[in-house]
């Protein structure tokens, strides 16, 4: 999940004030950061999701509500960018709450559509390979040769920290920091030679890169 905030005409919004458009973006966590699908629900249909929730008795709306009310306060009310960002890490930094986002938001939608509600339209974003795929194209249709065009990722092992006790995973992959249990199905430079121990972190780090370069 991701905030985001535009002003209606399409200028960045500032730190805090009304116009603003709240929008909740929803990140496909299976299939973690080498090719994230985005999507963008509307707030409207978000927010009458929710009251439905909470009158069928779903647990979608007492796990969320309070999480997402931050982009869901009245259209002239200020925005609170920081409440909306802290609100957003307490579900980008857990794989468990973005597990179970996906499974809430699933089964509430499907009780409400079967009960009458309008589906959710969600509006896909570009998804990490279609930005790849879009460089590669645009820069070798312009003459270019691309040298560089993947992710690049370290990984060490460490003592975990203080505030990592219980954690045998950190991410910070892309800039999008997580925190797990244990090692995720998939790993951006290959699963470590021995499992971390019990006072032990595994951490990595990585970033999309691209260059490409123009023939002498």
């Amino acid at each position: 999940m991701q905030a985001s905030t535009r002003e209606k005409q399409g200028r960045t919004a500032s730190a805090s004030g009304a116009g603003a458009l709240r929008h909740v973006l929803v990140v496909d966590d299976e299939e973690s950061l080498r090719h994230m699908l985005i999507v963008l629900l509307k707030r409207d249909w978000l927010a009458g999701l929710l009251r439905f929730a909470a009158g069928a008795g779903h647990p979608f709306a007492a796990a969320f509500a309070p999480i997402f009310a931050p982009f869901l306060t009245a259209a002239a009310a200020p925005f609170d960018v920081a409440t909306a960002t802290s609100a957003f890490k307490a579900i980008a930094s857990n794989g468990d709450r973005r597990r179970a986002l996906a499974a809430m938001l699933t089964s509430a939608s499907r009780l409400a559509v079967a009960q009458g509600h309008p589906p959710v339209e969600p509006l896909p974003f570009h998804s990490g390979r279609y930005l790849q795929s879009l460089l590669q194209t645009t820069f070798t249709g312009a003459g270019l040769t691309i040298e560089l065009s993947e992710i690049v990722a370290r990984a060490a092992t460490r003592p975990a920290r203080a505030d990592e006790a219980g954690f045998g995973y950190r991410s910070l992959c892309l800039g999008h920091e997580r925190l797990e249990s244990a090692l995720p199905r998939r790993l951006l430079t290959g699963a470590p030679a021995d499992a971390p121990g019990p006072a032990q972190i595994h951490v990595e780090a990585g970033v999309f890169a691209f260059v490409a370069r123009r023939p002498a």
